[in-house]
């Protein structure tokens, strides 16, 4: 049996995850097997998704906004050989 495909996705603000859950659910239609890695909220993590930060974290809206995550993003994206670890088929 081969594992399945492993998908990073990225969702930005609340809408985001709530397409991103759809798009994960309509995924693991065709690919049951399929795991899911990224940044998401409530919808996207009740899809299964291994979580690298928490939506609300990292959500933006604005330049302002962008500029305040310039130390959080970093630190996310350093944490992602992590998580990639973690998720690696035995």
């Amino acid at each position: 049996m081969s594992a399945g495909p492993r998908i990073g996705i990225v969702a930005g603000e609340a809408s985001g995850d709530i397409l991103g859950g759809r798009l994960m659910a309509a995924i693991r239609e065709r690919e049951p097997s399929a795991r899911f890695a990224g940044v998401g909220g409530e919808t996207m993590l009740a899809e299964g998704m291994d979580s690298l930060a928490p939506l609300d974290a990292l959500a933006v809206n604005g330049f302002k906004d962008a500029v305040a995550l310039a130390e959080p993003v970093p630190a996310v994206a350093s944490s992602a050989p992590a998580l990639r670890r973690r998720t690696r088929y035995p």
